[in-house]
């Protein structure tokens, strides 16, 4: 998931500086925010994450512990 979303800032970086390089010959203006969809997916994303981890860490298989009688 890191690798992921280090590739999607990277591509997306580029994508959004060629953008504002074309915008004004083709007479666009960009919005400067995300949009409130794209602002909700990074929260989205982190809760789903941390959901996956919190049943990952409840259903993994108990490690075997020596005991001695």
């Amino acid at each position: 998931m890191r690798e992921a979303g280090r590739h999607l800032i990277v591509g997306h970086a580029g994508l959004d500086e060629l953008c504002r390089k074309i915008t004004p010959e083709l007479n666009i203006t960009l919005p400067h925010q995300a949009t409130p969809q794209q602002q909700q997916f990074v929260p989205t994303s982190a809760a789903v994450l941390t959901a996956r981890r919190d049943l990952n860490m409840n259903t993994a298989s108990p490690t075997p512990s020596s005991s001695a009688d």
